[in-house]
């Protein structure tokens, strides 16, 4: 419930009602602050995709400004086009670093897995966030080609998000 908790004060910081986007998504506004409460991937999606486009920010407010709604389509936009997958991928760590300045993204290959580190460059803490937690599902979600991979400890300011290749035919 943490991300739910997360998506309903970036409402409120943008004094918004996120009851519609609650109801869209089917979960029950008291549920909210329950720590032990849980949602399914559906739920999920559905709360992010409808806040996303109601507060016209991808983020979420994660960032110091907004990333209005259609950034991270321009950036796939911008890397489906790449021959390969390398290059797609350094073409979005590039790219991301024009329209969020608050981190730095990364890429490192050995052999077939791609890692992807992200380093912060604002002092500004990610809301109801822990130092060590970063928006990881806004980078898993746009790889739909990869899949996460386990890392064992996230550094203070610096998370890695590693991505194996499951499929032969993907060139790194």
């Amino acid at each position: 419930m943490a991300f739910v908790k997360a998506i309903v004060t970036a409402y409120l910081r943008q004094g918004k009602d996120p009851a519609q986007a609650l109801g869209e998504a089917q979960i029950a506004p008291e549920q909210v602050n329950n720590a032990d409460a849980r949602i399914t991937a559906w739920q999920m999606e559905t709360l992010s995709g409808t806040a996303m486009q109601e507060l016209d920010d991808e983020a979420l407010g994660w960032f110091s400004r907004r990333l209005p709604w259609g950034s991270y389509g321009m950036l796939a936009r911008a890397s489906i086009s790449a021959p390969t997958l390398h290059l797609a991928l350094t073409r979005w760590c590039r790219h991301h670093g024009l329209i969020a300045p608050d981190i730095a993204l990364e890429l490192s290959v050995a052999g077939n897995v791609a890692t992807i580190a992200i380093k912060e460059h604002s002092d500004r803490p990610a809301p109801n966030a822990k130092p060590t937690q970063l928006p990881a599902s806004q980078y898993a979600r746009v790889l739909p080609s990869l899949r996460p991979a386990q890392h064992p400890r996230p550094g203070l300011l610096v998370s890695r998000l590693t991505y194996c290749a499951f499929s032969g035919a993907v060139s790194l």
